[in-house]
């Protein structure tokens, strides 16, 4: 944190502001979890007052953000976005409205990173560039280390402490010994186990003293035994016990994002009140169809299958992880596509979007389609490079990669 300060003073200005808050918004933060290290869990109003100075605090980071324009709105956007983070502690269960803390805390840090990234782009050929990185770095680990502290502590929730348990009757006596341990208790160990070595000792007399099982003693030889159809065992009919499927979910949370999860085959899902202020994460969906309408921030496909999801316009970037056959178009204009540990995924891309950036990663089978330059004909499909060749260049010193061609 004192780096991070050090750095919001070296930029001065409106950063030097916004990052004092954080800093007292951190503090206030760490006073609070020292009560929760040492006391029980209050009633509502007590948690309420108890969460007030950072709440505020908050409150106080989002309006220095929204009234700074110019060079330095960027800076306190992303300061603005990840102070949200702040508010794990607010987690109260699965009804409460909160995603878990550790997964609440990454999702502000996202939406923090979109306005990081344009101050690194805007300012990558100035003097001033490794200023602004080092204050992007110091930015980052703040919230990379809570999410950690978080997973780590509090991972469903602030861990109050427990109150006394109270004493309760004396455990009962233990039983009287039986007859088989009291008689065992009364021979002497030490006797037993000489014996035990000594038969030990004799080697191959021991065996001898064994009785021999012949052919006709052996249970498969029997006639009496009972006959099994051979390659066939009977056995007990068990019905695995079944996970009970997730609530398929689909709502606005806190204002700010919009949850579609565990749908399976619901093709009528639609989005229509959207604005740049909002997310939407779409999670562990099955053959399900999103249509989403406007202007959002950010947009997540995040474990589902055969699914797709069409939208109007995306101000940071979609992004599509651990997927498998989905389908992404956007009708306006998208910055960024993400696609990471995903198989099969079809992007469609308008006019608009055509200068969209692609980022993949551990990907196959992506592919994009673009609009043909005549009208009447289908849409050109472009197959994302999936091999790559890594050649050293001797007259540069660098490595260099380029995708694999085939002739």
């Amino acid at each position: 944190m004192v780096e991070f300060q050090s750095a919001c003073e070296t930029i001065g200005g409106e950063v030097g502001k916004v990052g004092e808050a954080l800093a007292v918004a951190v503090r206030a933060q760490m006073e609070f979890l020292e009560l929760v290290d040492t006391r029980t869990k209050p009633d509502g109003q007590g948690m309420q007052a108890m969460l007030r100075p950072t709440g505020e605090l908050i409150k106080r980071i989002g309006e220095l953000a929204e009234g700074t324009q110019g060079e330095w709105k960027h800076h306190t956007k992303a300061v603005a976005e990840a102070s949200r983070g702040l508010t794990w502690v607010a987690y109260a269960g699965p009804e409460c409205g909160l995603d878990m803390p550790e997964k609440h805390v990454e999702d502000c840090w996202q939406s923090a990173e979109f306005y990081t990234n344009k101050i690194l782009m805007e300012r990558r050929n100035t003097p001033e560039a490794n200023v602004h990185k080092s204050w992007v770095k110091c930015l980052k680990e703040i919230f990379v280390n809570l999410r950690t502290y978080v997973r780590k502590y509090h991972s469903s929730g602030p861990a109050w402490q427990a109150g006394p348990k109270p004493a309760g009757p004396p455990p009962p006596p233990p039983p009287p010994p039986t007859e088989y341990m009291a008689g065992a208790s009364q021979g002497k160990s030490s006797d037993t186990m000489a014996a035990v070595f000594a038969e030990i000792n004799q080697g191959e007399a021991v065996a001898s003293r064994l009785k021999r099982v012949t052919d006709d003693m052996k249970t498969k030889n029997r006639k009496d035994a009972p006959q099994t159809p051979r390659g066939k065992t009977e056995m007990k009919a068990t019905t695995p016990a079944r996970t009970p499927s997730k609530k398929p979910t689909f709502e606005l949370s806190e204002g700010r994002k919009w949850r579609v999860e565990y749908q399976t085959g619901n093709k009528t899902i639609e989005i229509s009140d959207a604005n740049a202020k909002q997310t939407v994460y779409l999670f562990a969906c099955h053959g399900a169809m999103v249509h989403v309408r406007g202007k959002v921030n950010h947009i997540t496909i995040d474990k589902c299958e055969r699914c797709a999801v069409i939208f109007d316009s995306v101000v940071s970037a979609c992004e599509v992880i651990n997927s498998v056959s989905v389908e992404v178009q956007c009708t306006g204009k998208v910055p960024t596509i993400t696609i990471d540990s995903t198989t099969g995924c079809q992007v469609f891309l308008g006019e608009d979007a055509l200068g969209a950036e692609i980022l993949t990663a551990k990907c196959s089978e992506v592919n994009v389609l673009v609009p043909s330059s005549r009208e009447e004909e289908d849409m050109v499909e472009h197959p994302i490079p999936e091999q790559f060749v890594t050649k050293y260049c001797i007259e540069s010193k660098k490595w260099r990669t380029v995708p694999v061609t085939h002739a």
